[in-house]
């Protein structure tokens, strides 16, 4: 059932542009959306927040014009058509084999469907166009944007690290202030939590906007290759390094003596010498600390066993059952 579902979203992939009018149509859908973020802009209202502005992918109505093109995947730096990438590997890089058209591999920014642009949530400037991707190396890592920013996960907003940074030290000071009781403290507390009212939220830096990671993490499907869930999920841990991503209730949640296990809840992460985030009484697990210990473990266990030996997993349901499962 699922294989067929993909074959039919494959077609719709491959349909034709179809009639000029619908294609016409289209493109005022395009002219329309962009209209609403200026005018959002203006008002000082975030129409971003709106799917359509920026998250809609237009391809499967209207194909792209030119054949899709990556990265060599072997790291030669050439780029290759994506349908040509195993040829171009079995024959080598340097046979030059499904290299692609300098006209089809020039960078043109984003495709019908809107902005990537990162706006900061303090002083209304945009942070970074990111009208293009930026791709990892080779399939190396996912570097980080010029344009640096902090991403709050709860309200979505961004803002540049120095503006926010300068928020937290008046929120901590009002705070501080407040506790010992010095003369127009709570008054200053009320005034800054009034103009910032995110300062409790989680805040993240980003490597690039979320679009662009939700790309670098599907990377293996644009490339042809038969991804797992193990690869899916380091590249997940590569492109969102700083979120959270596995949480456990803390102690004054469910208490120790309720949980079947002997060994403390954070055993692992504390092993590894990582620190976890606290928030709403859960103890997190950022993306990045889940890479660095299922590589540690996936290398203890090539030590214990052969390749492609059979390993059962038996636990509860806790950071050390999905970092066994992964690695």
């Amino acid at each position: 059932g699922k294989r067929a579902v993909l074959a039919r979203h494959e077609a719709l992939g491959m349909l034709s542009a179809g009639p000029p009018a619908r294609e016409e149509a289209l493109q005022r859908l395009n002219s329309a959306i962009t209209r609403l973020r200026q005018v959002g802009d203006d008002c000082d209202v975030d129409t971003r927040s709106l799917p359509i502005t920026w998250t809609m992918d237009l391809n499967w109505v209207i194909p792209p014009s030119r054949p899709p093109t990556c990265a060599c995947i072997m790291g030669c730096g050439r780029i290759i058509y994506q349908d040509k990438m195993i040829e171009h590997i079995e024959g080598g890089c340097e046979s030059g084999a499904g290299v692609a058209d300098p006209a089809d591999a020039a960078e043109d920014g984003v495709q019908m469907g809107g902005s990537q642009a990162v706006i900061c949530d303090v002083s209304a400037v945009e942070i970074d166009a990111e009208s293009n991707e930026l791709k990892a190396p080779g399939g190396g890592s996912l570097p980080w944007r010029p344009g640096a920013r902090v991403h709050s996960i709860d309200s979505g907003v961004n803002r540049r690290p120095e503006l926010h940074a300068a928020l937290q030290f008046l929120h901590k000071a009002c705070d501080q202030a407040c506790a010992v009781s010095a003369p127009g403290a709570a008054e200053a507390a009320a005034l800054i939590r009034a103009y910032d009212a995110r300062s409790g939220e989680v805040w993240v830096r980003d490597k690039q906007h979320f679009y662009w990671l939700h790309r670098h993490v599907c990377a293996g499907k644009d490339l042809g290759l038969f991804d797992t869930p193990a690869s899916l999920a380091l590249r997940a841990c590569d492109a969102f390094a700083e979120r959270p991503c596995l949480g456990i209730p803390s102690s004054k949640v469910v208490p120790d003596s309720e949980l079947p296990r002997k060994t403390p809840r954070t055993a692992l992460p504390a092993a590894a010498a990582l620190c976890l985030l606290e928030h709403d009484g859960f103890q997190w697990l950022r993306f990045s600390q889940l890479q660095l210990l299922i590589r540690r473990v996936a290398a203890g266990l090539l030590g214990l066993a052969p390749a492609r030996s059979l390993v059962a997993i038996a636990g509860y349901n806790d950071f050390e059952w999905v970092v066994a499962d992964l690695s």
